[in-house]
């Protein structure tokens, strides 16, 4: 700060600036006059400083000073600061910031702010600037220094920052770092440290260096929690503030500039954008920033396998690896496709072929194969023909097989966290290693999820339910050490959904299996009690996840679940007349009831992408509404429900008159929880019925 107040005192004597006649009575700043603060000064400690700008950081400038002169003198007093070098102020004095008060607005949304953050979202800032990039300025430190600047002020103070690495561990460091660096060269050592979060990038540099920076510091805030990190509670604003300010800034000044990404680091960025969204439980926002970053990578050549030129890159000491960031990239668009019922951005298989399989850990082989395996589901489902080809479905099966033959048995031990806490790079792997396994059952639950529910005793569809089912306790018993460990991991946004899908596969075989008039035929018997209260722990832990962080995702998961779990205990004990009026149904064939002004017998229902619609009869929902307390609204379903991926199953149906009851569908409004959001639909009867249900695909 010293440097800062040379500084000052040299520019003032420079630029002569004229004293102002002040009214009587006013004593607040430019900067709080600006934000409409009370300025406060404490005479013990600075006199000549306002509390406010203490506390950010920013010069405290008397308003007898003309409004030009300290704008001008702000500018190059902000330059100054960020080099650290009092004779930089001699060659920025001419750089202008405009709409330099943008700052104002983002500490007046704070309250907001933190409100949305507990709600899972970030804000939006409607008063950031709006920076215009010139097409042909020249290069150096004018061509970037106004947007340069508006990074800038979106940033904590210093103090805060050390703050913020003080309470870090390094384990968020390692995550970040694996999106650009392979596994064995981290162990040579990770360029993303909490230290080099003390130091933004030093002007004159390119926005997306800037850019890439608060990204990094927002993803290690998400990491943070008050409650844990004590020190947190020190910082001047809520973390869950600050994080989504700097998000918000990055995120609209420069990665919607695509003119700013032609390099390694803007497909960094835009990589970063989509974890950060997807950490958040955006998946759809956060599909479409990795989409985002596909056609980046692509438009540069990274998804070649011998580049025709260098790719860009503005770091020199960057050790990011182009051809694992395309794998990175191609493997995340394919989980949140099949997870969300979109198509894929590309075919390419290029990451598993016998070279890469070679050079890669057996975890990363493991990965690769599942990417491509991915993307062979994704055709299948999205084909146009749209029939049941079991023969495929083996092959598919077989692959899997050989593809988990691939690692030591041993590998596929649920790993236990806490031995690994002390180490971080160990716990990244270990994670990763529980997350790959988790990955591996959840691909092989929706490979034979569609023949689940058939209606028929061959083998073949046998096979699909036990596949499903193993598969399933597989996930959640993973998925339950995944919660014992930490309530707040990198993937346990995709984790939650992974666990939601298997539980619901797991009632349903229950209560597929609780129909059968013999205990004989009940292969699933004896494993009910352990299912059961796998499914109640996974159920626990996201009610828990949602008192923590009021994650509406968690809070819909778990809700759905008790809603099952009740059917379930019924007829376990015998009471099967609710459990058989749980079915699947197709979203094409719910619609075209919808337009022959049909209604269905279920009220309630749960739509999962390339699988159906699971119908519920109204009296559990209201049961369960009625002791949550919490009554459902009436609002129209959103037309993101995506009907034409679903046309698997298809069931009689009985005409009713229409009565209101909820239904779940993905969606992408704010005010809907993606990918499974409660809102009413038309339907139902005050007794549910038997509905059998039927295959409408073509048997090969």
């Amino acid at each position: 700060m010293s440097t800062t107040r040379a500084a000052d005192n040299d520019l003032a004597g420079r630029w002569h600036a004229k004293r102002r006649k002040l009214r009587k009575g006013t004593h607040s700043c430019w900067a709080c006059k600006r934000r409409k603060e009370k300025c406060v000064y404490e005479a013990h400690v600075r006199p000549d400083t306002c509390i406010n700008c203490q506390r950010r950081g920013a010069e405290c400038i008397s308003q007898e000073f003309d409004m030009d002169d300290t704008d001008r003198r702000g500018a190059t007093l902000v330059s100054s600061e960020y080099n650290n070098d009092p004779k930089s102020t001699a060659s920025t004095s001419s750089v202008v910031v405009e709409n330099t008060n943008h700052h104002s607005s983002l500490r007046q949304e704070a309250t907001l702010g933190e409100k949305n953050a507990r709600l899972g979202a970030h804000p939006s800032f409607p008063s950031l600037p709006t920076v215009s990039i010139p097409e042909n300025a020249s290069t150096g430190v004018n061509k970037f220094s106004q947007l340069n600047r508006a990074l800038w002020e979106a940033l904590p103070s210093r103090k805060d920052r050390e703050i913020i690495v003080t309470a870090s561990d390094r384990v968020f460091s390692v995550f970040v770092g694996s999106l650009t660096i392979s596994h064995e060269r981290m162990r040579e050592g990770n360029p993303v440290s909490p230290e080099s979060l003390l130091h933004p990038p030093q002007l004159p540099t390119h926005p997306v260096l800037t850019a890439r920076y608060m990204l990094h510091l927002a993803s290690l805030l998400h990491h943070l929690r008050p409650d844990t990190n004590p020190g947190m509670k020190q910082l001047s604003e809520p973390p869950r503030v600050i994080m989504a300010r700097i998000f918000d800034a990055a995120t609209r000044l420069v990665t919607i500039q695509d003119r700013l990404l032609a390099s390694v680091e803007g497909v960094e960025c835009a990589m970063l954008e989509s974890m950060h969204k997807a950490n958040l439980g955006e998946f759809r926002p956060s599909w479409k920033a990795n989409r985002r970053a596909m056609l980046l990578a692509q438009s540069l050549g990274l998804h070649r396998s011998k580049y025709r030129t260098m790719p860009n890159q503005l770091d020199p000491d960057s050790k990011a690896e182009p051809r694992l960031m395309w794998f990175r990239i191609v493997y995340y668009d394919r989980q949140l496709s099949l997870l969300l019922g979109l198509p894929q951005g590309s075919t390419d298989r290029s990451m598993a072929t016998e070279a890469a399989l070679a050079s890669d850990t057996p975890s990363g082989r493991l990965e690769r194969m599942q990417c491509v395996l991915t993307g062979k589901i994704l055709e299948n489902v999205e084909s146009e023909e749209r029939a049941i080809d079991f023969a495929l479905t083996q092959s598919l099966d077989k692959e899997l097989q050989k593809a988990a033959a691939g690692v030591p048995s041993r590998w596929w031990l649920t790993p236990n966290l806490e031995d690994s806490s002390h180490d971080a790079l160990a716990l990244f792997l270990d994670d990763r290693r529980l997350s790959t396994q988790m990955s591996h059952f959840n691909l092989l639950n929706k490979l034979h999820l569609p023949y689940m529910l058939l209606s028929s005793t061959e083998y073949e569809y046998q096979y699909s339910k036990i596949a499903c089912v193993n598969a399933s306790r597989e996930v959640l018993s993973r998925f339950v050490a995944l919660r014992r460990f930490s309530q707040i991991t990198f993937t346990c946004r995709i984790a939650d959904f992974m666990a939601l899908m298997a539980a619901m596969t797991l009632l349903l075989a229950h209560l597929d299996s609780h129909r059968r008039p013999s205990q004989a035929d009940n292969l699933l018997a004896h494993s009910y009690l352990s299912d059961r209260a796998m499914i109640e722990q996974a159920r626990d832990n996201m009610e828990e996840a949602n008192r923590l962080t009021a994650d509406p995702l968690s809070a819909r998961g778990a809700e759905v679940l008790a809603r099952l779990l009740a059917i379930e205990a019924e007829a376990a004990s015998g009471h099967t007349v609710r459990a058989e009026s749980v079915r699947v149904q197709t979203a094409d064939a719910q619609s075209s009831q919808q337009e022959k002004g049909e209604e269905t017998v279920a009220t309630s229902s749960a739509y999962i992408p390339y699988f159906g619609i699971i119908m519920f009869p109204r009296e559990a929902m209201n049961r369960i509404g009625q002791q949550s307390g919490d009554p459902l609204h009436d609002p129209a379903p959103p037309d993101s429900a995506e009907p034409g991926h679903t046309e698997v199953f298809q069931h009689q149906r009985i005409h009713q008159p229409s009565s209101s009851a909820p239904v779940i569908y993905p969606g992408d409004s704010k005010s809907i929880v993606d990918p499974a959001v409660l809102v009413p639909h038309n339907g139902g009867c005050e007794r549910p019925e038997s509905v059998r249900v039927t295959a409408t695909r073509k048997l090969r």
